[in-house]
């Protein structure tokens, strides 16, 4: 299976479970508005073809189930058609900006904050730290080294 399609079906399976309601609190509302368009693309291209349809209307009613299914079948159309997968890679990139500037932790000690694979150490007993897309860290005056990488991953 392409890592393409694994990013989409991995994306669409949060959305679809409650229509972003979770990944909202994850996430913020432009990563759940950019999983919304891409649920929306990929749902009505595979409705679009009748070999397809009814799996798409069940991953809709039940993704959790049918997921597998939806993966299965958004490979094959990946494969197939360039434009496609370069309309959805664009997505999941955008999807992965916004879902990473949604991060921010608040340090109630003085030492290193860890988030997924980012690492800051803070030398303050107080402040939030906000991790933008472009892998800022901001602690208003404090001191703030970051010690991992800049990846988004939280």
């Amino acid at each position: 299976m392409e890592p393409l399609t694994v990013a989409v079906a991995t994306v669409l399976g949060k959305y679809a479970i409650d229509q972003g309601a979770t990944l909202l609190k994850e996430a913020g509302e432009a990563a759940v508005a950019a999983a919304r368009r891409l649920f929306q693309k990929v749902i009505d291209r595979l409705k679009a073809d009748p070999a397809e349809a009814k799996n798409a209307d069940r991953f809709v009613k039940n993704p959790e189930g049918y997921q597998t299914v939806l993966a299965d079948a958004l490979d094959d159309q990946l494969k197939s058609d360039p434009g496609f997968a370069a309309e959805l890679q664009a997505l999941v990139k955008e999807f992965e900006q916004a879902r990473s500037a949604a991060i921010t932790v608040t340090n109630t000690g003085s030492g290193d904050v860890f988030t997924g694979k980012n690492a800051f150490k803070v030398s303050t007993n107080t402040g939030t730290i906000i991790y933008g897309s472009q892998g800022v860290a901001n602690v208003g005056n404090r001191n703030v080294e970051q010690t991992g990488p800049a990846t988004g991953d939280g």
